[in-house]
């Protein structure tokens, strides 16, 4: 009888979210409407104190949690180790609170640089936190004069910019030695979404482990831009930049005829 409930129960979620997946002519169009919901997309208060509160209460649990992002930065890593006989200093691009650096300094035992660029209110937020270094703009990340950055790092972000090849262009602008896409939304249509869930669908990943949830119902509803894998490849190789790896990923896509790959560039003059 339970388990009929449970199916009944998330037939039900199912339906509401349905309503409010939409297709878009336009990022402007989207984001409206997206923000009768969801105020600031990923900038949310509300969204990222719930990220930060769930991050908290499974501190010990993340560096023992493989998530699906994990797939493609452990293959990344391997190579740079392969190729330079030590751990890469990572730049994670929407990394949230850098649950995959915890994961790392675990597995090899070892404590690496691993900095991340995120909204402005998660950067505020992290201010309570001591194990990684935030900014708000990946130019400050290049311009402490601390760090010269091995490897950028970014899992299912950059579909949710208003411009995204900018942000694309920006990353491979900094000359890094590996740049790592995964979870990114494709398409040859560039379609432009509202991308429905429930809050207590974001923050770390739980992966095979059970982490402690607060069911939250709240709907988050923010814009989705479908890329066109071609432009990507066409950024790189304007930027020196060569396809090491590409394979198909396991999730990160959206919207009619989306599909999403996990790629990794490394710069022409890698040495």
């Amino acid at each position: 009888m339970l388990n009929i409930i449970n199916l009944f129960n998330t037939f039900l979620d199912k339906i509401t979210l349905l309503r409010y997946k939409k297709k878009f002519k336009n990022y402007q169009s989207a984001k409206e409407f997206c923000e009768t919901h969801t105020k600031s997309s990923y900038n949310n208060e509300v969204l990222n104190k719930f990220r930060l509160d769930k991050f908290k209460d499974n501190q010990k649990l993340i560096p023992y949690t493989f998530n699906n992002s994990l797939f493609t930065l452990l293959e990344s890593v391997s190579i740079f180790i392969l190729k330079h006989q030590r751990l890469p200093k990572i730049l994670d691009f929407g990394g949230m609170f850098a649950e995959n650096k915890l994961y790392l300094e675990k597995l090899y035992n070892l404590n690496i640089t691993y900095d991340v660029v995120e909204t402005k209110n998660i950067c505020d937020l992290a201010k309570t936190l001591n194990h990684c270094t935030f900014y708000d703009d990946i130019n400050k990340a290049f311009s402490n004069g601390k760090e010269k950055y091995d490897l950028i790092f970014s899992s299912g972000t950059i579909q949710y910019f208003e411009n995204p090849y900018e942000i694309v262009k920006k990353i491979f602008s900094k000359n890094v030695r590996y740049i790592v896409f995964t979870r990114t939304n494709l398409s040859d249509d560039e379609g432009i979404y509202s991308a429905v869930s429930f809050l207590s669908g974001h923050g770390s990943s739980e992966g095979h482990i059970k982490y402690k949830v607060k069911n939250n119902k709240k709907i988050i509803i923010v814009p989705n831009t479908q890329m066109k894998e071609k432009k990507i490849l066409d950024i790189a190789i304007n930027n020196d930049y060569r396809l090491l790896r590409s394979f198909n990923g396991l999730t990160g896509n959206h919207g009619k005829n989306s599909y999403t790959k996990d790629l990794i560039f490394s710069l022409k003059t890698t040495s």
